[in-house]
């Protein structure tokens, strides 16, 4: 009987005689791995948001113009404004309504006190006194504005009386006006009236 050596391989596997039956290894179970994980997303650039803001405010700005220049095309120019206006039948105008001034009131010669304001007195025994007053005014009524009166007086109670002077008036003051007189004695009493009054302007 013959014999067949076998060959050893270095890794430990026998070569099989030649016409025997070959033998093969057990297979391994194949290895079991875990799904993988979804990738994250990847985040866009800044300049893709600010290209695609800038593209919608183009397509606004382009609208909001093709509407002003649609709607501009049916609005009348200002050179055929200001034609329409020069071929219209001008506006009726209005009489301007005229106010009447208030009617001068003259006042009354009763409304006006006078009396002397003695400035300087010098008496001289029985040859009596030099005298100088000024008048005072007091105005019992009011004096329609804007006018000017003359108020004539007289005054009594003195040597070669009466003497008669004016002065001016108006609304808000009068003339001061003053006098120099004698009187027959210290004891004498001047007097002074108002005995007309007249319109001046007004």
């Amino acid at each position: 009987m013959l014999l067949h050596r076998r060959r050893t391989l270095d890794h430990g596997a026998t070569t099989p005689a030649p016409g025997a039956p070959v033998s093969y290894p057990p297979s391994y179970p194949q290895p079991q791995y875990p799904p993988a994980a979804p990738l994250p997303p990847v985040p866009r650039p800044p300049w893709v948001w600010i290209g695609t803001g800038l593209a919608a405010l183009a397509i606004v700005v382009a609208g909001v113009v093709a509407a002003v220049v649609l709607t501009g095309k049916d609005e009348p120019s200002r050179v055929e404004q200001a034609l329409a206006e020069a071929t219209q039948d001008p506006a009726p105008t209005t009489e301007a309504t005229t106010t009447e001034p208030a009617p001068v009131v003259t006042p009354s010669l009763s409304a006006i006190r006078l009396t002397p304001k003695i400035l300087d007195k010098h008496c001289f025994g029985s040859a009596g006194c030099n005298v100088e007053f000024e008048i005072d005014m007091s105005l019992g009524v009011m004096v329609t504005g804007g006018t000017v009166w003359r108020v004539t007086y007289e005054v009594t109670g003195v040597e070669d009386a009466p003497v008669i002077g004016s002065f001016e008036l108006d609304d808000s003051s009068y003339d001061r006006v003053t006098e120099l007189v004698q009187t027959a004695s210290s004891k004498a009493k001047i007097k002074i009236r108002a005995t007309e009054i007249e319109l001046l302007s007004s």
